[in-house]
């Protein structure tokens, strides 16, 4: 397929089972009013956020896995065979997330008999060596092979960023033969066995000599020159796997030449807040979600005479939420003349919440009986504390460790962190 790169812009490419395992894991046990599990949901939904508030991609694509069996298990029947079945809190939120992403009018991509990364690395390929940014948005360490000059990864829980010296610090061998060191190794993730007795040191050293395990294989006699200790013993288990190092290359190496007829245009990243994303909102009881849709959705009329921009080009304006929302949620007229507000905050003690916009800036929320205001941006920030702290004014709310710390401030007398009390209180919570 011809590839267009007139259109500038990264693409991101999602994985999204990556994405739901982690959160699932990482969420407490979140239901519905009718006992719908829905923390996996809740868990991605913010990572998707957060994704593209922070990284604001022009072009972007979830890969799913069809959840039946691919043609490695048709290779070896025992591949991934050792996984055990995920929870049913976790079964029924897999096509709960699908509709998420697919209200979120994010592009989804699924091919059967093919996992999604093969999907990923395919896309990967042939818009990276067409001359675009790719970056593949996953933990998952058989996606380091995708990696070049073109092509990233990002863990999105770690905001870790993979290149090639992570690679080489990971397996020992550059991204080109990552899936020469899993074949010797093996990959217990993936039940694939590898070589008796060869480790992760061992491959390295075989594959960094060699340069393939098909070199490797051609050359075997000379293992038995290398710096390795049973040297001789790595010569004749290698030659007599042989077949099944190459079956288990095979397995470990992700399809890259797939039959896809995914259109950079398909992937363009328009607004986010449909109203699909608002049902489903609302339908799963996602309180907080609903009332960002619906403030982005004012935002938009106010900025736009009425005119709801959805669906327009890609760029700034389709990202309302990007521009316009704080990480405590005000408007941001509200923001513009709050600054004397905070004046007549004076004794006693004083409610806050600590947190930053989505262009870094400090944001400090006050709230002293039916006075509220909000302080942004460092100098302001700092300025409104030292105001409080000289009137004597104690501080009560989350994030005052963090608070202190970045600006040298004091709770005052009567100051408490109820994020720290409640850690006091209980800490396994």
């Amino acid at each position: 397929m011809e590839v267009d790169v007139s259109i500038a812009g990264r693409l991101y490419l999602l994985d999204i089972s990556h994405f739901t395992f982690r959160a699932y894991h990482a969420l407490p046990q979140l239901n519905t009013s009718q006992g719908l599990a829905t923390n996996a949901v809740h868990g991605v939904a913010s990572m998707l956020e957060r994704l593209i508030r922070e990284q604001r991609p022009a072009f972007i694509a979830a890969a799913f896995d069809t959840g039946a069996k691919t043609f490695r298990n048709e290779l070896f029947p025992a591949y991934k065979a050792n996984r055990e079945e995920p929870d049913e809190d976790l079964k029924v939120q897999f096509p709960l997330v699908r509709r998420l992403v697919d209200a979120m009018a994010i592009h989804c991509v699924e091919k059967e008999g093919f996992e999604a990364d093969d999907l990923m690395a395919t896309l990967a390929r042939r818009f990276s060596q067409a001359g675009r940014e790719v970056v593949i948005v996953s933990g998952d360490k058989d996606l380091m092979q995708c990696v070049d000059s073109n092509v990233v990864l990002l863990d999105p829980v770690k905001g870790r960023w993979v290149r090639r010296p992570e690679v080489e610090q990971k397996f020992g061998v550059g991204p080109q033969a990552v899936t020469d060191v899993q074949a010797l190794m093996g990959d217990s993730s993936d039940n694939i066995p590898g070589i008796r007795g060869i480790g992760p040191k061992t491959a390295a050293v075989l594959i960094g000599h060699f340069g393939s395990l098909e070199k490797m294989l051609e050359r075997s006699s000379e293992i038995e020159n290398l710096e390795l200790r049973g040297a001789k013993g790595v010569r004749e288990r290698v030659e007599a796997e042989a077949d099944s190092a190459m079956l288990f290359k095979r397995l470990a190496t992700l399809r890259d030449d797939l039959d896809l007829d995914t259109t950079i245009e398909d992937m363009a990243l328009r607004s986010t807040h449909t109203s699909e994303l608002l049902s489903l909102a609302e339908e799963l009881e996602m309180g907080r979600l609903a009332g960002r849709i619906r403030r982005v959705a004012s935002e938009q009329v106010d900025e736009n005479g009425g005119n709801d921009p959805g669906g327009g080009p890609p760029g700034e304006e389709s990202f309302p939420e990007q521009v316009n929302s704080s990480a405590t949620g005000a408007r941001p007229q509200e923001k513009a003349k709050g600054g004397a507000q905070w004046r007549t905050m004076v004794g006693a003690e004083v409610a806050v919440a600590f947190g930053h916009d989505d262009f870094e800036r400090p944001v400090l929320e006050l709230g002293q009986g039916e006075k509220y205001a909000t302080v942004v941006g460092e100098d302001g920030v700092r300025e409104c504390l030292g105001a409080l702290a000289v009137a004597g004014t104690s501080l009560c709310g989350f994030e005052l460790k963090t608070l202190c710390r970045l600006f040298g401030a004091g709770t005052g007398d009567g100051g408490m962190d109820l994020g720290l009390a409640s850690y006091l209180y209980d800490p396994s919570a």
